[in-house]
């Protein structure tokens, strides 16, 4: 399957996007025809992936440059005119460092100047402001602090092809895939998954992870050397297989097993997201660093202490690191009294510290 390219919907200099964006909120133009009722907090963020259903059932992925967020929707900009009710999907990283996957459909459009609109996204279901920006952060008043300083969009990099087999909420998780650039595929059974199996080399398998032995099994004998992940609440699989809690937390899977571009074209080594950002190699370095001495500690024998792991986790998502983050998570809620699981969640963990680096020729450019 061909790889999914994202636009970047304005194609303007970073410092005449900010200028348009400071003079917006001088102005603090409601945006016309907006059902908002919630407070806007201020989201200046670059670079945030956005796949769009257009009318007549074509698809368009962008990269687009966010202006606010509310508990409701939030705003962005465009460089063309988007319809009023047409369905997408918006793809944010919380303060954790998570993906979450944001349903949406189109209510304003408008046009700001030359070909750049302001677009209106009303969210399917609610989000808590807090995951996403500091609760101190400025609302459009201009009262608090910038949040535009405190937020940090990583640009969706992951490329694939994805199984879905039929689960309780696959219309959406397709969409959270698409959005992604991940190439989807679904199925309503397990013999159709067993026959696209047969037929495609396809990178990582979703399915309900509270289906029968047989049907896991099966899955595992046909899916080579795939990644296979269930989504489960409640059961957790055994390594190797992935246990994901929620539709968001497959994304933060996938990012973890798939990883960007450059990871799957073979490279040994783990590169920051933040790579190209000099303002950031100090804290790349750093983490590069707590990574080595966390690994060695774990190789030498210690336990590994879930608070511990919280924190390489944290570290993680300030330096750029998803894959670790997500592997130190899984070790922290890892039953201490299955030594076998918490032997190999350690292992990968060990793994990914060891092929960190503060390299900065790791980060993909955006299409």
């Amino acid at each position: 399957m061909p790889e999914k390219k994202f636009t970047r919907a304005i194609r303007l200099p970073e410092a005449h996007v900010d200028k348009l964006l400071e003079k917006m909120a001088a102005g603090n133009r409601p945006i016309e025809n907006s059902r908002r009722r919630q407070s806007r907090v201020a989201y200046r963020v670059a670079d945030v992936a956005m796949a769009i259903t257009h009318p007549g059932g074509t698809r368009g992925h962008y990269l687009v440059h966010c202006r606010n967020l509310s508990s409701g929707g939030m705003s962005f900009l465009h460089g063309g005119f988007l319809h009023i009710g047409a369905q997408c999907c918006i793809v944010l990283h919380t303060r954790g460092g998570d993906l979450k996957a944001l349903m949406g459909t189109i209510r304003s459009c408008r046009l700001i100047t030359g070909q750049v609109h302001e677009v209106g996204v009303e969210f399917v279901e609610r989000i808590d402001l807090d995951g996403f920006i500091d609760p101190n952060a400025a609302q459009e008043d201009g009262s608090g602090a910038d949040a535009s300083r405190d937020v940090r969009q990583q640009t969706i990099e992951l490329a694939g092809d994805v199984l879905v087999l039929q689960t309780q909420d696959s219309d959406n998780l397709m969409r959270a895939l698409d959005a992604s650039g991940l190439a989807a595929s679904s199925a309503d059974c397990l013999g159709s998954a067993l026959d696209q199996l047969k037929l495609t080399p396809f990178d990582a398998v979703v399915f309900d992870a509270d289906t029968s032995a047989q049907t896991i099994e099966a899955l595992q004998q046909a899916a080579g050397d795939a990644t296979l992940i269930g989504i489960s609440a409640d059961v957790t699989l055994d390594p190797p297989l992935l246990t994901a809690r929620d539709r968001d937390d497959v994304i933060t899977a996938l990012a973890s097993a798939l990883g960007s571009p450059e990871e799957r074209a073979g490279s040994s080594v783990l590169h920051s997201r933040f790579a190209k950002d000099a303002a950031a190699a100090t804290t790349i370095q750093n983490g590069v660093k707590r990574f080595a001495e966390f690994a060695e500690q774990l190789a030498d024998g210690a336990a590994p202490e879930p608070a511990a792991c919280r924190g390489i986790a944290d570290v993680a998502v300030q330096a750029g690191f998803p894959s670790i983050a997500f592997a130190a998570r899984r070790v922290a809620s890892t039953d201490a009294g299955d030594a076998e699981k918490l032997r190999m969640a350690v292992e990968y963990l060990v793994g990914l510290c060891r092929r960190a680096t503060s390299d900065r020729q790791g980060s993909a450019k955006a299409a």
